[in-house]
């Protein structure tokens, strides 16, 4: 069977670790809205989606591993897909602004 993880065992334990220890010392605010798409729990349900769980993530660094707070699932998966590279974020904007 082939091993179809992105990391090892040793990193995801790491990670999840990180993820849990910072979130046990850093409780979701109430009513909180992503900071980059301004949406709160109400609006995700509203969507017909998260009506039993958060729609936000811890976002972190995967080089630092160093945590920038809470994002929604989308936002987060959004930044992670361009490898949360600045460079790429500015092509993308401009493009978008053309």
């Amino acid at each position: 069977k082939a091993n179809l993880r992105a990391s090892c065992k040793e990193c995801d334990r790491a990670h999840n670790s990180l993820i849990r220890g910072w979130r046990g010392n850093n409780p979701l605010p109430e009513d909180f809205r992503c900071p980059l798409c301004l949406r709160n729990q109400e609006d995700f349900v509203a969507t017909g989606r998260y009506s039993k769980q958060t729609p936000f993530v811890v976002d972190h660094c995967h080089v630092t591993m160093k945590v920038r707070g809470y994002l929604c699932n989308t936002c987060n998966v959004g930044l992670g897909s361009i490898n949360d590279d600045p460079a790429i974020l500015r092509r993308m904007l401009n493009y978008l602004e053309a």
